[in-house]
């Protein structure tokens, strides 16, 4: 619906979806994974999946109008409604540039595209995103498409050209592991941290797919987001049943610096948890929040390596 999203039959405004949030979204460039198709058509049929999202493209420009303008269209529902949706996604997203909409990248019309980082310039520097989905929609024969963070071949395509194309700094969005798990398995730290981070330079991993945060790590000025757990999400179930170690949403600020030389880097790290994320999301607050700093920094303990300089980042809870 144009107007707003619908819960259990009832329409909320877009308005009352985000004013609880939009005060937040302050940033030059502010990230999020849209995970959802793009049309104003009602008449797609959808995949035989027990969950299918589309989203009308007003709802997309209010987003863009609070302030978020990147949005990673790789993950597990963007081929929801098959390649005409991904089509019409494309073509609504492209429309969305006139509002402020600055890159959306993941989905391509072929897979050169797909592949290809997305540059934003801002205040003098070069941001280069560049999205990878838990797959099953390889871009071919005129169908778009994302590139499988699961396969070998797409993950080290994807990285490779990351890292090769001139940037001050290097940001990769990545939709994997399972549902709900708060810890990355060993194969997911091994190829986030040591391929992507220590081999390829990568500056930032951001990931998301298992709806609840996880925690975060630094390697030599170097970030993983493991996981943010969502945002906004009106097709979701309320997260709050889930108790303080998956009940919350991160919304997290990145502070870039540049030194003497030029090198862009992370000067500072900022998270706000959020709650009732699956209707109108808001920041959490005093001992409630504090309680969801604590589980992240105790998750941040399984994440210090001295034999790879990684390390968990540990926030500060503070009053608000």
């Amino acid at each position: 619906d144009q107007r707003g999203a619908r819960r259990h039959g009832k329409l909320y405004p877009w308005t009352a979806l985000t004013e609880r949030l939009a005060g937040l979204v302050d940033g030059d460039v502010n990230f999020a994974n849209l995970e959802s198709i793009v049309t104003t058509s009602n008449s797609l049929r959808p995949g035989r999946k027990a969950f299918t999202f589309r989203s009308h493209p007003t709802g997309v420009r209010h987003l863009v109008d609070i302030g978020f303008n990147v949005f990673s269209t790789a993950n597990n529902h963007v081929g929801d409604y098959g390649a005409k949706g991904m089509w019409e996604t494309l073509t609504e997203l492209d429309k969305l540039r006139a509002h402020g909409l600055l890159a959306y990248p993941g989905l391509g019309a072929t897979r050169d595209e797909a592949g290809r980082p997305a540059a934003v310039e801002s205040k003098g520097q070069r941001l280069l995103f560049s999205a990878i989905g838990i797959g099953g929609w390889t871009p071919s024969n005129n169908v778009p498409g994302i590139l499988g963070y699961y396969s070998k071949r797409d993950f080290k395509e994807a990285v490779d050209r990351l890292a090769s194309e001139d940037a001050d700094y290097r940001i990769l969005s990545v939709h994997y592991g399972i549902e709900l798990d708060v810890r990355p398995s060993p194969q997911d730290i091994k190829r986030l941290r040591d391929q992507a981070i220590r081999n390829k330079g990568i500056d930032l991993v951001v990931g998301h797919h298992a709806h609840v945060p996880a925690g975060v790590q630094e390697i030599n000025g170097r970030l993983i987001f493991y996981g943010l757990g969502n945002l906004l999400h009106p097709g979701m179930q309320d997260m709050s049943r889930f108790g303080p170690c998956r009940d919350y949403g991160l919304l997290a600020k990145i502070h870039l610096s540049s030194n003497e030389t030029g090198q862009v880097s992370a000067m500072a790290v900022e998270v706000w948890p959020l709650e009732r994320m699956h209707l109108r999301v808001q920041q959490m607050t005093g001992r409630k929040a504090a309680r969801r700093i604590q589980v992240l920094n105790e998750l941040a303990r399984e994440f210090d390596d001295e034999k790879s300089g990684a390390r968990g980042v540990r926030f500060l809870a503070r009053d608000n």
